[in-house]
């Protein structure tokens, strides 16, 4: 039952997300990729793993395993361009996720010294952000063409579902994903090598956001209501706003600085937060009945998503102290997601057809974004290279991660 009011509070929230059936540019082979685009061919070895500079890794056992990325053909027609990554090992052994749910080391993580030692003790700074909601720069948002990109699916293996949701500027992404057993459990993509990152002990977990020290935030459950948590230096560290029943982290920058938002008393409405060295900023849209704090970037900047009184969802940006209001045209809600340190926002629209799909916004000019042959696309995370990862859903219903390459 706590699983279904889990999925069911997760899906009201993300899948508002999507837009109109702009397909994006397809680029013919991995060859006239390599040629045609080097800066996206180099983004997609990164992501695979090809750049890594270790070469090799070792299981429990010590057995050296070598990841081969094997960068799979463009398939006919409008389908999407496959990846398939094997592993190959010295033993002979194919092992596809690695967990790190006991040993709390479900990576390497880099110095982040301003999350731990924040994480020491956490306080609250209840002034209440009281800014002024104005139009997006005072100008209209223009729709532009599909941007010349490809995507890349992303499947944890053996997985039922994979939603992709934060991503670095050395291309790792995290999500979450549900298994044969059930369950969300958090993922790590690291190099082409995907670790299973749960909570210990807890019943479901779903990672959100990932900074360049590869501190990672999210969020799970003790079975009954939600808390935020930081990875960081492989240890776990719980933190909830207080007096809230429910915690969700969303983001993190460079520095450390995280957002998300809370739930009082249950699991409606939400107030969003900012968390800096153990303290908390709550941020209220003026005159929302909710306000959701998803991303944030090296100048503070931090977007997210507001219902209005009436109940409509918008998309916002705070900038330099003001709110800046998200909409997408002609859309019948407006989330913003995640944003880069060039202000770049990806987030997700409701248009009149009810398919939600996905958007970029860059200065004031929005791209509709649609994963190939799907219904529902959203678009979660952006990096400063202009990398974008999200989630979509076909006819059959599967929800699948995705990353999103810029041509450059």
């Amino acid at each position: 039952m706590f699983l279904f009011r889990f999925l069911l509070f997760f899906l009201q929230f993300e899948l508002v997300d999507l837009g109109l059936d702009l397909r994006l540019e397809f680029i013919g082979g991995t060859l006239e990729l390599v040629e045609r685009f080097p800066d996206l061919a180099r983004d997609l070895r990164q992501l695979l793993g090809a750049e890594d500079q270790e070469g090799q890794h070792e299981d429990e056992s010590g057995v050296a395993k070598t990841h081969v990325p094997i960068i799979a053909e463009q398939l006919a027609g409008s389908n999407a361009t496959v990846l398939q990554s094997r592993w190959r090992t010295h033993a002979g052994h194919s092992p596809s996720c690695q967990t790190a749910q006991n040993k709390q080391q479900a990576s390497k993580v880099g110095p982040n010294s301003a999350v731990e030692k924040g994480m020491n003790k956490l306080h609250i700074d209840t002034r209440v952000l009281s800014m002024t909601l104005v139009a997006l720069l005072g100008l209209s948002l223009a729709v532009r063409p599909a941007l010349a990109a490809t995507y890349y699916p992303i499947i944890v293996p053996g997985s039922n579902m994979t939603s992709a949701r934060g991503i670095n500027v050395r291309s790792q992404v995290v999500g979450y994903y549900t298994g044969p057993s059930g369950g969300f459990q958090g993922f790590l993509l690291n190099h082409g090598k995907y670790w299973t990152v749960n909570y210990p002990g807890a019943p479901n977990t779903l990672l959100s956001g990932i900074n360049k020290h590869e501190a990672i935030v999210g969020y799970y459950d003790d079975g009954i209501f939600i808390h935020g948590f930081t990875l960081v230096h492989g240890k776990f560290a719980a933190f909830d706003y207080p007096g809230a029943s429910n915690t969700y982290a969303s983001g993190i920058d460079d520095t450390g600085r995280i957002v998300g938002f809370y739930q009082v008393g249950g699991f409606t409405g939400g107030h969003g937060y900012e968390l800096v060295d153990g303290n908390f900023t709550a941020i209220d849209v003026p005159g929302a009945s909710a306000t959701y704090a998803s991303g944030i970037n090296a100048a503070g900047d931090i977007c997210g998503s507001f219902l209005d009184a009436s109940g409509q969802l918008h998309g916002f940006l705070l900038h330099n102290g003001t709110f800046q209001t998200i909409d997408y045209p002609n859309s019948v809600g407006t989330n913003a997601n995640g944003l880069n340190n060039s202000n770049q926002v990806v987030g997700g629209y409701v248009p009149s057809n009810l398919h939600n799909q996905g958007f970029l916004l860059s200065g004031t000019n929005l791209t509709s974004l649609s994963y190939p042959g799907s219904t529902i696309t959203i678009a979660s995370g952006i990096n400063n290279r202009g990398t974008i990862v999200g989630t979509w859903s076909g006819t059959a219903g599967n929800q699948w991660g995705f990353v999103l390459i810029q041509a450059r």
